[in-house]
């Protein structure tokens, strides 16, 4: 039979953090919300063509022939 570990009663996320700490998450960061700019149609548009000639190299994998 086997016999079972007490497990610890601490998360493992809680041992990082030295006992007596008030904050655990010192170095968050909290979010900013930014405005919503008007999104220019043609701007987008124009956006698309260019990336749309933008294609990548497709390389080309050169088979030396058969013996």
């Amino acid at each position: 039979m086997f016999s079972k570990r007490k497990s610890s009663t601490k998360s493992c996320h809680d041992r990082s953090v030295p006992d007596g700490s008030s904050s655990q998450h010192v170095d968050v960061i909290p979010k900013v919300g930014f405005p919503a700019e008007p999104i220019d149609s043609e701007e987008v548009d124009a956006w698309r063509t260019a990336m749309d000639e933008m294609k990548p190299h497709v390389p080309v994998v050169l088979v030396p022939p058969p013996f």
